[in-house]
């Protein structure tokens, strides 16, 4: 928390983090113990992220981004689970909830810096005989990543 206190971005985006990782800190620490994200955290992240936007000045802007990706997740989730109540219907909420808070770029790298830690984590686990884990911790990580590259913003040099 010292972190985002000390930075030098606006107040408002120094309270939307704070906010952001209250919640993520409850659902990385739920699925990673018991492997399910109930849908009450996600939930309750998604609408949370959609008031939030309220205080922006590009409010219209995250609608239709929010409305965007609702949709293609949606379709996602009736094409794969098939009106059944699946794992992973927790983490397409979060991601969901994601694109709400932090728009829907943020979103697309968060998801990638998160399945691909979750893809490096699993292919090590798997090495050890166990055959799944939870993907949530990985997304909550990648986001809080990129969360902190956003309030900071440093000049990356390669």
């Amino acid at each position: 928390m010292a972190l985002i206190i000390l930075s030098s971005s606006p107040l408002i985006y120094r309270i939307h983090a704070v906010l952001i990782l209250s919640f993520m800190l409850q659902m990385a620490v739920t699925d990673a113990l018991t492997g399910l994200l109930p849908g009450t955290f996600t939930r309750r992240f998604l609408i949370a992220g959609i008031l939030s936007q309220i205080t922006t000045d590009i409010w219209w802007l995250r609608a239709t981004e929010i409305v965007s990706a609702a949709i293609v997740l949606f379709c996602l989730h009736k094409l794969v689970n098939r009106h059944r109540l699946n794992i992973g219907t927790g983490d397409l909420w979060l991601i969901a909830g994601i694109t709400a808070w932090s728009g829907l770029y943020n979103a697309i790298w968060s998801v990638l810096l998160g399945a691909g830690g979750f893809v490096l984590w699993h292919s090590t686990w798997c090495i050890k005989g166990h055959k799944e884990g939870p993907l949530g911790p990985w997304l909550c990580l990648g986001h809080v990543l990129l969360l902190l590259d956003n309030l900071y913003q440093p000049l990356w040099v390669i």
